[in-house]
């Protein structure tokens, strides 16, 4: 029996994708490899690698590829979504879905879903829970929500931080907002419990623009996706503590995010040890 997991590597969509595209073609061949290698100068090895695995497809099945596959090709590797090559980070699980929902939900997810792993130090996590702690520990863990949303929380919204702290928050802004986009005044932190959990919600438009960012703290989680429609493919995100996670537009409209609970955390079939769990969460304006 065929396992719900995708095995492939979020990175390694692209490879995948060239097996089902086949009906319609670009036949110049010499110019193809040259636009592909004009894509792949700004980006890392493990995207060069899925080049390499591309082209040997490519040289393997005739002079012709899928002119919708080149497309989504380029325009993957000439994003940041780069940061979606590591296999420990997106899982696609498939629940009796065809090729098509898989592939819709692909398209909707690359570029839009980003796991950066290791994207701040051990010293700089000390350093922003060290700030943000004494605000936290004032409040009860609360168990219920007034949208229903969240079970096991502390929330408080810090809007002074440090200039080291504010060095971070600068970083995220460059990688995940577009230049001159205005964000939400205050850092938002969110403590959940070891117990605590996220129900499946998509936030509200009246609280924030397309796109969301959060630092992940102290203890790893599993963040779960579904599309709104296409509920047969669940995308599984694993956010180690130090990650940053960023959602943008189609993932941050149409699908549901949630944080498993500690029972339900797994990941890959193995499970995930849940502890107490702090996210730094930055939005644009609506």
């Amino acid at each position: 029996m065929q396992s719900p997991y995708l095995k492939t590597p979020a990175v390694f969509l692209p490879a995948k994708r060239l097996l089902y595209m086949t009906e319609s073609h670009v036949t110049d061949s010499d110019a193809l490899r040259s636009q592909i290698s004009a894509v792949t100068s700004e980006t890392n090895m493990a995207d060069k690698k899925v080049l390499n695995l591309c082209k040997s497809l490519f040289s393997s099945r005739s002079s012709s590829i899928n002119a919708k596959f080149f497309r989504y090709f380029t325009r993957y590797l000439s994003s940041t979504a780069t940061n979606l090559n590591e296999e420990n980070r997106i899982c696609f699980v498939t629940d009796g879905c065809s090729t098509e929902e898989l592939e819709t939900v692909q398209d909707l997810v690359v570029g839009n879903l980003e796991v950066c792993g290791n994207f701040i130090s051990e010293e700089e996590q000390t350093l922003l829970l060290k700030e943000i702690e004494p605000y936290l520990k004032r409040q009860k863990y609360q168990y219920d929500h007034w949208d229903n949303a969240i079970h096991g929380y502390r929330e408080t919204e810090k809007p002074r931080w440090s200039q080291e702290c504010l060095s971070v928050f600068q970083r995220i802004r460059d990688v995940a907002f577009k230049p001159g986009m205005e964000l939400l005044p205050h850092v938002h932190a969110l403590d959940l419990a070891k117990n605590g959990y996220i129900k499946p919600h998509i936030d509200s438009i009246k609280f924030c623009g397309a796109i969301i960012s959060g630092l992940s703290l102290l203890s790893p989680s599993v963040m779960r996706f579904k599309h709104e429609k296409l509920c047969n493919v669940k995308v599984d995100t694993l956010l180690q503590p130090r990650s940053l996670y960023i959602i943008r537009d189609a993932v941050r409209y149409e699908f549901t995010h949630e944080i498993l609970k500690e029972e339900e955390s797994v990941w890959r079939g193995k499970t995930v040890p849940r502890d107490r769990r702090i996210s730094l969460v930055l939005r644009c304006q609506p």
